[in-house]
């Protein structure tokens, strides 16, 4: 299980967090008041989608396989090809 913690952030650190947070929000972002800065991050960032592939790998035992996901935010602007 994961755990939620209180730390302090550097202003580079909270702009790189919300940058992702903006790029995977895909449609709608929530604040609790008007804000100019959360608008134009939205705004620049609206293009990006969450995308999963999930993948399967052959086990070392019969009828066995190793399942997983890869999870990556892509421009929608460019080509797939170039979000890899």
């Amino acid at each position: 299980m994961g755990c939620v913690g209180w730390a302090n952030a550097k202003s580079n650190g909270a702009k790189a967090i919300n940058k992702l947070v903006a790029q995977c929000a895909e449609d709608l972002v929530f604040n609790f008041t008007a804000s100019s800065g959360i608008e134009a991050l939205v705004k620049n960032f609206a293009k990006f989608r969450v995308e999963v592939d999930f993948v399967e790998f052959p086990a070392n035992e019969p009828d066995a396989i190793y399942q997983g996901s890869i999870i990556r935010v892509r421009d929608t602007r460019l080509p797939a090809s170039t979000n890899k």
